[in-house]
């Protein structure tokens, strides 16, 4: 991911966050929060919405999950929305793994940076985290015991960064069931 590219600026004329995206509404957690919509282009070129905050904002509402997933916004101050802007950046930045494979045997391949995606039942991504730690030898946990050892770093909603296991954060996400993986390129 890139800079913003202020030439190509999406702001909504209040300058509030926007609600929509894709026609589909923002997560409520975000409701309020005082940010523009603009542009940023990824590595391949394609562009893709981003949210940047009022810097007056508290630090726990300037970023969400995909600006510190992809860490845009400690580099350059914004966080990739979600649906088919965090997709495109997620599809140009990184490499999918274990796609098409049971959760079971995809869990298992997942190591410590990779990202996981959290999608709703028709594929828009409403939540990324990354791995933090990945169990070593997992071929003799199952997959409970594997969600539970699987620790990721996460920010949900407008709460502060936290290290939580998989199965929690998927609890949090339970309106997202279902998670993809990804590598940096």
């Amino acid at each position: 991911m890139g800079p913003l590219i202020p030439s190509i600026t999406l702001t909504d004329p209040i300058g509030k966050i926007s609600m929509i995206y894709d026609n589909v509404q923002v997560h409520p957690a975000w409701y309020g929060v005082d940010g523009t919509t603009v542009t940023a282009m990824t590595t391949r070129g394609r562009l893709v919405n981003v949210w940047k905050p009022n810097p007056n904002n508290s630090i726990n509402t300037r970023y969400f999950c995909h600006g510190h997933t992809l860490g845009t916004y400690f580099r350059y101050g914004y966080s990739v929305c979600s649906y088919s802007h965090i997709l495109t950046a997620l599809e140009d930045e990184c490499v999918e793994i274990c796609a098409g494979q049971t959760t079971a045997n995809a869990i298992k391949e997942v190591i410590n940076g990779d990202i996981v995606s959290f999608s709703d039942l028709i594929g828009n991504i409403m939540h990324s985290a990354l791995v933090v730690k990945a169990p070593m030898a997992i071929q003799s946990l199952n997959v409970n015991s594997i969600f539970e050892e699987i620790k990721v770093w996460t920010k949900n909603g407008r709460l502060s960064l936290c290290i939580q296991s998989l199965i929690t954060t998927c609890n949090v996400y339970n309106y997202a069931p279902i998670l993809r993986y990804w590598r940096a390129r």
